[in-house]
């Protein structure tokens, strides 16, 4: 379960989970600014990244955070959701052509 200081109702693990299975094709992640990286979240007025971690400071471009780089799990999760929309695709490419 999540810790006291979790922005997150659910596990970090069970998160990452919907976040993969669920994110609708098409959609984009909006930037955040995290202590010293600059993370993924779901959207605009979300406390909670990719990876689980509080941030604030959202916005549509990305920020310049100190340290200057992405969040090596919110960039995984992402990478995640991307070969999972690409395989849906996939898949429905080929469902709907032996029809």
């Amino acid at each position: 379960m999540p810790g006291p200081n979790s922005p997150l109702n659910v596990s970090r693990r069970e998160f990452r989970r919907i976040l993969i299975n669920e994110w609708p094709a098409g959609d984009r992640p909006w930037y955040a600014r995290g202590r010293l990286l600059q993370h993924y979240t779901p959207g605009l007025f979300t406390v909670g990244a990719f990876c689980g971690a509080r941030v604030g400071g959202n916005s549509s471009a990305p920020i310049r955070t100190p340290i200057g780089i992405h969040c090596p799990a919110c960039t995984s999760i992402l990478k995640s959701i991307v070969k999972r929309i690409a395989a849906d695709t996939k898949s429905q490419e080929t469902s709907g052509g032996q029809d």
